[in-house]
């Protein structure tokens, strides 16, 4: 199994065509050595990506907070450029848990090899 640490590109992934929720038989899965290591690096990555970016936001917000004391003003337009910044790594990181979650999911219905 390669050991480096998986890349946010191995995220950007179709999930039903790396190893599809239902097997050929319309229910039991069956992966690939293959498939397995894929299914488990895109869960590492997803998470140790969500990971760094939700340390990333809550430094974010210490700064908004320093902001709102003086200490290290800001003005409304970068104020409301952070916020949304803010707004947007929120989406991927629940893009990032959706996409590790069912990878999770496959490789855990493989093992106890039950149906999807």
């Amino acid at each position: 199994m390669d050991k480096r640490t998986p890349s946010f590109g191995e995220l950007l992934k179709d999930l039903d065509a790396i190893a599809p929720v239902c097997g050929p038989d319309g229910g039991k899965l069956s992966f690939t050595s293959e498939q397995t290591e894929l299914l488990e690096r895109i869960s590492q990555a997803s998470e140790e990506t969500g990971d760094a970016l939700e340390l990333g936001l809550k430094v974010v917000g210490k700064l908004m907070a320093a902001s709102a004391t003086s200490e290290l003003p800001m003005d409304a337009d970068e104020i409301q450029t952070l916020g949304w910044f803010i707004q947007e790594v929120a989406d991927v990181v629940h893009c990032l848990k959706d996409v590790g979650l069912g990878a999770e999911y496959r490789l855990r219905a493989m093992e106890q090899e039950v149906p999807a």
